[in-house]
Parts: C-alpha cells; structure tokens; sequence
C-alpha cells in the first residue's frame, strides 16, 4: 500500500511516530525538529494523510500488520515507537505482535481501553429505538461524526477493540503520558495501562488530549529523556 512519510536524520536510534484519528504526519513536525539525535520517521497512517486508505475494515491488529510491511521495506529492524491517541492503539497492538521490534515506547494519550458505562449503554438503546422511527436519525462521539463515510467502519472497529490482553504482554519499556482536562482519554486509561504493562511508568500532567503538540520542546525533551536514559 502507498505511504506518505517523511524521514529526518541519519541516526542509529530510529523513532518512529504514529499520529491520533483525524490527523497526519505533521502534527509530530514541531517537535521532531528539536530532536536531533535519531532517525525522526513521521508517516500518515493508512487513511489520513496522503497514505492509501484500506479497502476493509481494519482494526489495531491489521494497522500493527502494515506497519510491519512498511519497516520491512524501509529495512528497520529495529525502533522506538512514539505515539498518540488511535497511534497508541496501533503502537501497543505492534508492540504485542512484533516484541523484538519494539525498543521503547512513548504513549501520549493513548486509547486502546473499553469501560463499562450504563449512561453510554442507554444512549445507545434510546439511539436504537429513536431510528426505527426515523432512519435518517444520527448519533456519534464528535470523531465518528467528523470521520468520512469511507473510514467510519474502521473507526467502530476499533472503538470497540480492546487492547487489554495485548498491553499485558508487551516487554519494551513504556512511558504512559496523560493528562487530567483530557476527556478523549481520561487519566483512569492510564492507570489501567500502567498496571498491564509489566514495568511501564505514568507521567499525570496538567493538560489535554493534545498537550504534547502544544508543548513541542517539553515533549521533545521528554521522549528524549526516556528513550536515551
């Protein structure tokens, strides 16, 4: 499949970074820049950006199964992962799938995690029942109702794709970044991350869902920090 991707340095370390739903390859861009010392390879994951979309369904497992098909082809052996909310499903499903690939990881926000909620369960049942009486009726979290028709079954699939039994068996060390005014991936999704990956460390900031592309400079330090520690 076509991927968009853009490589910087010629480092030995490679970092590669994994963007969240609805956004591309550039939202790593300012904070790349500031890190000098690997290999930086952004790419826009099958549907977003200038990659090809998948002509079915996917869910995390089909994306970490690309993903390998791209380094293979790059000839990466080895990397460190950087990623963001849906990045961070795919990166821990990789992680799960291909443990000698993955060196560290840095997980900013990451999804991948189902919880209980009778307040979404009844919405869905009154949802249900509402558009027997009108079929035109819609319901959806601000994401699915942004996202094209064309990637809409992907987006159910992984939604409702849990990761847990992967994350207890991932082995490479991982730095878990959440922040508290984040209502996307709220801080429980990184206790719980935190117990199912053997090792891992949480870092509880101040932020929201898209504090580390705030902060370019303090996210750059940090993966840094971690992955060269």
């Amino acid at each position: 499949m076509n991927t968009n991707f853009t490589k910087e340095n010629d480092q030995q370390e490679v970092i590669l970074f994994l963007h969240g739903w609805g956004c591309n390859k550039e939202i790593f861009a300012p904070i790349t820049k500031l890190m000098y010392h690997s290999t930086n390879i952004r790419l826009d994951l099958w549907g977003f950006g200038e990659s090809q979309a998948p002509r079915q369904d996917w869910d995390a497992i089909d994306y970490a199964r690309q993903l390998k098909l791209f380094l293979d082809k790059c000839g990466i052996e080895t990397c460190h992962l950087v990623a963001h909310s849906f990045g961070g499903r795919v990166a821990i499903a990789f992680a799960y799938m291909y443990p000698k690939t993955v060196k560290k990881m840095v997980l900013f926000a990451s999804a991948g995690l189902k919880r209980f909620s009778l307040s979404r369960s009844i919405k869905q049942a009154v949802h249900k029942i509402a558009k027997v009486f009108n079929p035109t009726r819609v319901a959806g979290s601000l994401d699915f109702l942004a996202t094209p028709d064309h990637l809409q079954g992907i987006f159910i699939k992984l939604v409702n794709q849990d990761l847990s039994k992967c994350a207890k068996c991932i082995k490479a060390p991982t730095l878990l970044v959440y922040g508290k005014k984040d209502t996307a991936t709220p801080v429980w999704m990184g206790k719980r991350f935190s117990r199912l990956i053997k090792g891992s460390k949480l870092k509880i900031t101040c932020g929201n869902h898209f504090e580390f592309a705030q902060k370019p400079q303090n996210t750059a330090d940090v993966i840094e920090d971690f992955i060269f520690d």
